[in-house]
């Protein structure tokens, strides 16, 4: 998911409580993001585009209490900054059926 870097901050975790809804149980996938500080503007040939940076620590606040679990991370260095790179699972429901 490259195109999470250009969700708002203040929207990321109704995001994540979106993509857990709709990605099955044991469903895995790769988020991207760039490492960095804050949310920027950047005009470019495409037009203007909000950029979000963030901290690996951040990003794992980001994510604790919702329905993924980090398999793996890794720092990729990039032509400008480094890429932050989480390779993560939605967590199996849990089976809740009593045996009475």
């Amino acid at each position: 998911v490259a195109s999470f870097m250009h969700v708002p901050k203040n929207k990321a975790k109704r995001v994540f409580q979106s993509l857990g809804r709709i990605i099955k149980p044991g469903g895995i996938g790769l988020v991207t993001l760039k490492e960095g500080r804050g949310e920027r503007v950047v005009k470019s040939e495409f037009g203007k585009r909000l950029f979000v940076f963030y901290e690996n620590n951040e990003f794992f606040n980001l994510i604790e209490n919702q329905s993924f679990r980090v398999l793996a991370q890794t720092t990729k260095p990039g032509a400008i900054g480094n890429w932050l790179c989480y390779l993560m699972q939605k967590e199996e429901e849990k089976n809740e059926r009593s045996d009475s």
